[in-house]
């Protein structure tokens, strides 16, 4: 089986380890997929059964690409997101305790927790208390007595009507786990750096013989949700048995000239660029409105096959489809008026958190019904049945999700938990740069590169080290052009800004060049996506 991968020197190294814990440092375009690969393969060619070894990941996106890439090469595993497999082996088990707790369910027992605490709070107040309650459930999080009280009622109001949230499968899988054995003799992990301390918990309660662990500690920037951070690769070091470490040495994605700036921001990045040659350039705009303007005609002018900026990037480059770019944000309230723009002047568009949560709007209401003996395949009929219709981008994203559950009902917890933006290769992508972290595109704007919005410090002090990894991030999701863009003049949350770059531009070494600003007239609007 290990014939059919071709691995680099550094990749076949980790892939043959034979520590019970290897912990391999992976950067971004280092070969990620081929590598949990190499290693399913060389478990299967040492005599794990297929049933034996499990795969993690972070995101039903992931899953579903590692599934398809190892059944394209012949290899089996049981491939799953951490909440899937807990709620998988509870099933197994027998112990099943609850159904998900949709994010209504969790703001009524919210309601009923602060009532008969008798504290009154806003929407945005009680929108970061559940946040808050999820940093507690992952252990990151000390708390006062009086929280704790309110927390407390909250998971007795869940509890009542038969709810859970989405932390509570891993910690009820833990606790079985310290009274029956695991079935698996293997776990590989991807994208470590957005593990939890409950993730770590379910992990290390699984005891299995060998752990293999991938990850990257620069792309840890979900802190706010509960991630412990760079510091998990340490506390890895520390808690795991018999811990050997690898670095991958190439990125076969990131052009060099990306691939620099992005060292700049975090240092220590042991990576040499393989790909071939890409270009970074900054543009300062006079207003947000001619900014959005100036990303949609660079987008037309290179969808055309003419760079019309390019003295870095040869004439003769090919012509590229809407669905190879992407414009990231550091806060989701930038996205809208792009959006505005941008599909004012004809060029199709698709916010990505927003399809996400238009698909959990479609599902929610198959909770109700009884899914748990009909194959995922049924979930469409039963959709039609209760007149909700899937677009063909949805269609295609649940399909591709079929293989990595058992049941329609799995496949409806599933998606509550962790849906995702289904794919549109005709449009435009819109997201924060949290929401683009895994994927990748020919051409990145990233939007609003300016002081007070990256880093963020429009709402205190923030945390520098974890914006810059955000930058890191953003800068490579491209893999052949990086522009960065800049308003003079924008007010956001009621605050104007000073009009200058992000002070992390003087740190890259980014010029940014003062662009006229043009009037482009509106066009028909093609055809809605959705």
């Amino acid at each position: 089986m290990m014939s059919s991968l071709t691995l680099d020197k550094y990749q076949a190294e980790a892939v043959a380890s034979s520590a019970i814990t290897t912990l391999v440092m992976a950067g971004p375009g280092a070969g990620k997929t081929r590598l949990i690969l190499g290693r399913l393969a060389y478990l299967l060619d040492s005599g794990v059964p297929p049933e034996e070894i499990l795969i993690l990941t972070f995101s039903t996106r992931a899953a579903a690409e590692l599934l398809s890439r190892a059944k394209d090469l012949g290899l089996e595993a049981r491939i799953k997101t951490f909440h899937a497999a807990a709620r998988a082996l509870l099933k197994d088990l027998g112990q099943i305790p609850f159904r998900p707790a949709t994010e209504a369910d969790r703001r009524q027992a919210l309601e009923e927790a602060l009532e008969e605490e008798g504290h009154g709070m806003s929407r945005r107040e009680k929108g970061q208390l559940l946040s808050l309650f999820s940093l507690i459930k992952a252990g990151s999080q000390e708390v006062s007595e009086e929280l704790v009280r309110i927390f407390v009622r909250y998971n007795h109001s869940l509890e009542v009507k038969g709810l859970c949230d989405f932390d509570d499968f891993l910690l009820a899988a833990t606790e079985v786990l310290k009274k029956r054995r695991s079935p698996f003799r293997a776990v590989i992990v991807d994208e470590l750096q957005d593990a939890s301390y409950t993730d770590l918990a379910f992990l290390q309660a699984l005891e299995p013989e060998s752990y293999f662990l991938v990850g990257d500690p620069f792309q840890a920037i979900y802190g706010f949700r509960g991630a412990v951070g760079p510091e998990l690769f340490a506390y890895i070091q520390k808690s795991f048995p018999r811990v050997v470490c690898f670095d991958l040495k190439y990125s076969y994605r990131v052009p060099k000239t990306i691939l620099d700036l992005a060292r700049r921001l975090v240092g220590g990045l042991p990576l040499e660029s393989r790909a071939k040659k890409g270009a970074v350039s900054g543009h300062l705009l006079g207003t947000a409105r001619a900014e959005a303007v100036f990303i949609g005609k660079a987008m037309e002018s290179l969808v055309g096959g003419r760079d019309f900026l390019a003295s870095e990037i040869s004439r003769g480059q090919r012509g590229l489809a809407w669905g190879d770019f992407a414009v990231l944000v550091r806060v989701r309230a930038l996205l809208s008026p792009l959006k505005d723009v941008l599909s004012g002047v004809g060029i199709p568009v698709c916010l990505r958190d927003e399809s996400a949560e238009r698909l959990r709007q479609k599902i929610k209401p198959l909770l109700s019904l009884n899914l748990a003996g009909l194959p995922p395949q049924d979930l469409e009929l039963q959709a039609k049945r209760q007149k909700i219709v899937f677009s063909s981008s949805e269609r295609e994203y649940l399909q591709r999700l079929f293989p990595l559950v058992e049941s329609a009902e799995d496949l409806v917890h599933e998606l509550l938990f962790q849906a995702e933006a289904p794919d549109e290769p005709g449009a435009v992508s819109l997201t924060t740069v949290h929401a683009a972290k895994g994927l990748e595109f020919p051409v990145v704007f990233v939007a609003g590169f300016e002081e007070g919005l990256f880093p963020f410090e429009l709402r205190g002090e923030s945390d520098e080290a974890e914006e810059r990894r955000l930058a890191y991030v953003a800068f490579t999701r491209a893999k052949e052009r990086l522009f960065l863009t800049a308003s003079a003049k924008r007010t956001i949350f009621g605050k104007r800004l000073s009009g200058r770059p992000s002070p992390f531009s003087r740190l890259l070494g980014v010029t940014f060049v003062r662009e006229a600003s043009k009037v482009v007239p509106k066009r028909p609007r093609q055809g809605s996506l959705f």
